[in-house]
């Protein structure tokens, strides 16, 4: 099971479950404005991949610059940073 940790600037931390596995979408990739399009973004010239869950159902979360974002593992380790 993977976690996304978002941490913002205001010191707030926020705990996604996103399964077994997730899938990033970056900026460049021709699937990004299909997939940023399904979502509402507060700044998108901020957001730099979405991350999607395992889960098809859940819409893709969006990974912003100015916030600190860490994939976890089940164990709590962090896998990667964002």
């Amino acid at each position: 099971m993977y976690t996304l940790r978002r941490v913002t600037k205001d010191g707030i931390q926020m705990n996604f479950a996103l399964g077994n596995f997730y899938s990033l979408i970056y900026r460049d990739s021709p699937h990004f404005k299909r997939e940023a399009d399904t979502i509402p973004l507060d700044n998108e010239d901020d957001v730099t991949c979405l991350v999607s869950s395992s889960d098809p159902s859940e819409l893709p979360h969006p990974i912003y610059k100015s916030h600190d974002n860490y994939i976890m593992t089940e164990s709590g380790q962090t896998l990667s940073k964002l």
